[in-house]
């Protein structure tokens, strides 16, 4: 399904999404295959995107409604 250089990228993603930290391992992977600067691309998109989203969060922003903001507002409450 994924490349295995895609997968270094699902990788971080998924380390930066879920840590404070990502873990050594995870980098070094990713750097194996990608440049420096794509490692800060990343990065820097990630924090953009965590930005909005928690900023979004707390003025409670209405999703576009072609986002399937019915969808999203039945999972809101549910999550265990």
């Amino acid at each position: 399904m994924f490349t295995p250089e895609q997968r270094t990228l699902v990788r971080l993603a998924d380390g930066v999404a879920r840590e404070t930290r990502v873990a050594d391992d995870v980098l070094e992977d990713f750097l194996a295959v990608h440049s420096h600067q794509k490692l800060l691309d990343v990065l820097y998109l990630s924090g953009l995107y965590f930005m909005v989203a928690r900023i979004s969060t707390h003025l409670d922003v209405d999703l576009d409604p072609s986002s399937g903001v019915r969808w999203f507002r039945s999972t809101r409450h549910t999550a265990t």
